[in-house]
């Protein structure tokens, strides 16, 4: 996904609510972990990203818990049907994480996390998604003073 994805760069998904945001990313981060291509459609034609090797992947799921996010992180692994699952599961992390990430507890927290998963993975997270960002910070996230 080297055209969609900048290395040492920070991304946002965008969209109103219902609009399976959180689904494409655990889809975009399972395909990361899993050196999985990648399909989008454009202009209804499906192009695949390919994903040139398996990157560490650590996924902080602060929306609907962890039960919630664990269904979630199913429903795109069954969706992917040949992506190499062992492969996938010793480079990603799924984290039930709610801190919010503009005050210094939250910050500690999140590090513990990902200290946590360094471990896990055998390796510092090479891409770390937030989801949500409402659940991830104290202000409004539709606001440019609070952005």
């Amino acid at each position: 996904m080297e055209n969609l994805i900048g290395r040492a760069k920070m991304g946002m998904i965008v969209g109103k609510w219902g609009q399976y945001k959180t689904f494409l990313s655990l889809d975009m981060a399972v395909a990361l972990a899993g050196q999985s291509p990648w399909p989008v459609l454009v202009d209804e034609n499906c192009k695949h990203f390919d994903v040139p090797k398996a990157l560490r992947v650590l996924y902080l799921a602060a929306e609907g818990g962890a039960a919630e996010s664990h269904q979630r992180n199913e429903a795109a692994l069954q969706n992917r049907r040949k992506i190499d699952c062992e492969l996938v599961s010793g480079n990603f992390v799924l984290a039930a994480a709610s801190a919010p990430l503009d005050t210094t507890t939250g910050q500690h927290a999140i590090v513990d996390v990902i200290e946590r998963a360094t471990k896990q993975m055998g390796g510092s997270p090479e891409v770390i998604f937030c989801d949500t960002l409402a659940k991830s910070m104290a202000g409004e996230e539709n606001s440019n003073t609070d952005m």
